[in-house]
């Protein structure tokens, strides 16, 4: 009985797990393509933290002058 019932923790915690990892991947901005006006908007942008990785991974910014 007893490794029933551990078999059927490890699956809830598994299960759980896998539903956190879910949740945190929605969040995620690493990836695509982000489109910022200003140089101080990339230094922003490129310094702000994902919610999955907690790192920003590789991703690709696009600069936009608007005075020209």
């Amino acid at each position: 009985m007893a490794r029933n019932l551990e078999k059927r923790l490890a699956q809830a915690e598994r299960k759980l797990a896998d539903i956190q990892t879910e949740i945190a991947l929605a969040n995620c901005i690493c990836k695509g393509v982000t489109i910022v006006s200003s140089d101080e908007e990339f230094e922003a942008e490129k310094n702000r933290k994902c919610p999955a990785h907690e790192i920003r991974q590789d991703t690709f910014m696009l600069i936009i002058d608007e005075d020209e």
